[in-house]
């Protein structure tokens, strides 16, 4: 956003001074708001910490099962691999 506000400005600037196309600069008036954001790369305390919730084996299998097996869908392996490993299943598409 910073590169295409500088562009725009300078556009902007040289349409109204040496060549006169606008009367006046649209950009002199824009502010660049950017949100201040804290992370806390490692945290200290486990009670701020939130509990993820997985599947069960169980809700595993079903979905496996009736999703992937009976209707034939090529994403099984992937989806294996990804249970079974604890990969995100991002990086196991990105495997060779």
């Amino acid at each position: 956003m910073l590169q295409f506000s500088a562009v725009l400005r300078g556009s902007f600037r040289f349409a109204v001074f040496p060549k006169p196309y606008i009367t006046f600069n649209p950009m002199q008036y824009v502010r660049m708001r950017v949100k201040k954001e804290e992370v806390e790369l490692f945290e200290g305390n486990a009670e701020n910490k939130t509990d993820i919730q997985t599947i069960t084996h169980e809700q595993y299998m079903r979905i496996t099962d009736y999703y992937l097996c009976k209707k034939k869908n090529p994403a099984l392996l992937p989806v294996q691999i990804a249970y079974y490993t604890g990969l995100r299943i991002g990086k196991v598409c990105g495997l060779a």
